[in-house]
This record gives C-alpha cells, sequence and structure tokens, in this order.
C-alpha cells in the first residue's frame, strides 16, 4: 500500500532516493555523496522501520568492522558508521540528513591526529559542551563534565562526547558538507577497521 500511494509501482525501483535528491538543495553534492557511499561499500536500505505514510527514511550504513549487518538500520545503533535521510511532513523543514559514527571519545582524544579535513568538519559540525549537566546528571554535580577539549587554529574547543548524535544533522546538503562527510566516513572506516 505504502508503495502504491507513493507511486513505487516497481519493487526494483526507488523513487524514494530521487525525493531526497530533490530535497537535498543541491542534486550535485546529492550524487556525489550516493557515489561515494555505494563505491565504498554501504548498503542502501528503503523503507526502514517506523516509516509511515508521513514519514520515510534511506540509509547508506555499514557495520564498523566491514561486515554485512544481519538487519536494517538504526541511527542509533552502536555497530554502524553511514548516513540516514530522513523525511517527516510534520516538521518544518520536513528533510533531514544525518550522520552516523561511532566511538566519538576515542575520535576526539585523538582530534590533534585527525586528517586536517576531518579536524576542520569537526570543529564546524561537533557539539560543543554548553555546561547543559547531561553527563553529570547521575552523579548530582560530583563528577567533572566529560568535555573534551581540542586545539585547532589557535582556539580550544570544548567538545561533548555525548550529544554527537543529535549535532550531525542538517536539512540541506552542499559540496563542503559532502566534502567533510566522505572524508570522516573514510576515516573512520580505514581507521576503526584497522584496529
Amino acid at each position: 500500500f505504502r508503495r502504491f500511494v507513493r507511486c513505487v509501482y516497481d519493487e526494483t525501483e526507488d523513487s524514494v532516493k530521487d525525493v531526497f535528491r530533490r530535497l537535498s538543495g543541491s542534486a550535485s553534492a546529492f550524487d556525489a555523496l550516493v557515489k561515494w557511499l555505494t563505491d565504498n561499500g554501504y548498503q542502501y536500505a528503503f523503507n526502514p522501520k517506523n516509516n509511515n505514510m508521513e514519514q520515510s527514511a534511506i540509509t547508506f550504513m555499514k557495520t564498523i568492522d566491514g561486515s554485512v549487518p544481519s538487519g536494517g538500520f538504526d541511527i542509533y545503533d552502536h555497530t554502524h558508521i553511514g548516513v540516514r535521510m530522513e523525511f517527516n511532513a510534520l516538521e518544518k523543514p520536513p528533510q533531514k540528513f544525518c550522520l552516523t559514527i561511532q566511538k566519538p571519545r576515542e575520535i576526539l582524544n585523538a582530534f590533534s591526529g585527525l586528517p586536517p579535513e576531518v579536524q576542520k568538519f569537526i570543529v564546524q559540525h561537533h557539539c560543543k559542551c554548553a555546561g547543559c549537566g547531561y553527563c553529570t546528571q547521575r552523579s548530582r554535580g560530583k563528577n567533572k563534565p566529560f568535555t573534551i577539549c581540542a586545539e585547532y587554529d589557535g582556539k580550544t574547543y570544548p567538545f561533548c562526547p555525548i550529544q554527537h548524535v543529535y549535532t550531525y544533522r542538517w536539512t540541506e546538503l552542499n559540496d563542503e558538507l559532502k566534502n567533510g562527510i566522505t572524508a570522516y566516513l573514510d576515516y573512520l572506516q580505514n581507521t576503526i577497521q584497522a584496529s
């Protein structure tokens, strides 16, 4: 029924991917991102769980060890890296482009040794500590915040190692963002798989 309503009559065709292409803000950045993900072995999944008449999502994911996952993908899963594209008609804007990473503490602790393009991406997009207290709430303020500070371009940045899932989300793509996403994923897949 969902395929019929969306006019996806042929199960081998996926018009939803084209919808996200049109919503991306840059068809060329979208095409380049999808090509890079496909060329690097990220598995494409259409209609993951929670899809209904108002929501839809597609993912390009793989497990951090490079193995083929047994089931579907979840943006919060602790074994996957990749990109998820979401549509929710009840939100404005309705589209989101999300990056899934793993081991943020290890990455932030190794910040000075990261490739320059990955450092720049993290500085631009990773959540900075705002003193919200989320990481110390169980200790009632007795523990120090989990903040990881890193130097970049003569400045110190206090990164939050917990809230990364909620900050790697955008409503549009562009070439700079696509380059940052692919550089980060390239670093992750080469580093994590090698360790």
